[in-house]
């Protein structure tokens, strides 16, 4: 079946976040129901992803060999700290080990860390606070993608979730 080709230019003022979120959640929904809706979301997807790919933290925020060591060793200090019960077998919570964060030795060692590693931690919050100055940036009206679109009609039977994901391509 041949689709009638409904693309247009984004006309909405977008920030880099609202993309990067509209790729996500689109990307996280599966079965929607019609031809017309999923070859919509395909073809959007295809446009999203080197946008998300070029602008997503993993592209923007570095991860340095220097923090890469910090979270390494922080990471083995927590294993040494896991918390276990009365049998000796691991505490978890929501399916994560519990590290004894009040353990005296644990807290002098993560601090010695955090000290040592002091200008690797700085330089990763100050890039992580530049992308999210980023995210809130708005996206140059030249550089807006564009988009496969749908009539409302196509875009029926739709649970809230999956409303969420394709709003911004329907039209009505």
């Amino acid at each position: 079946m041949a689709f009638k080709k409904e693309v247009s230019k984004q006309t909405e003022k977008l920030t880099y976040g609202e993309i990067l979120d509209r790729y996500v959640i689109l990307s996280n929904i599966k079965n929607l129901p019609g031809e017309k809706l999923g070859f919509a979301r395909s073809k959007n997807l295809i446009s999203l992803r080197k946008f998300y790919q070029e602008n997503s933290s993993n592209s923007r925020i570095p991860l340095t060999s220097e923090f890469e060591i910090y979270q390494k060793e922080i990471n083995q200090l927590r294993e040494k700290h896991i918390l276990t019960d009365a049998e000796g077998k691991t505490v978890f919570t929501e399916g994560v080990p519990l590290v004894d964060v009040g353990n005296v030795n644990f807290v002098k060692e993560s601090n010695n860390l955090k000290i040592i590693h002091s200008a690797a931690i700085t330089e990763r919050e100050d890039d992580i606070k530049a992308f999210n100055e980023f995210r809130d940036t708005e996206v140059p009206e030249n550089d807006l993608l564009k988009i496969h679109e749908v009539k409302m009609s196509d875009a029926t039977g739709l649970t809230q979730e999956q409303i969420d994901a394709v709003y911004w391509f329907v039209k009505e």
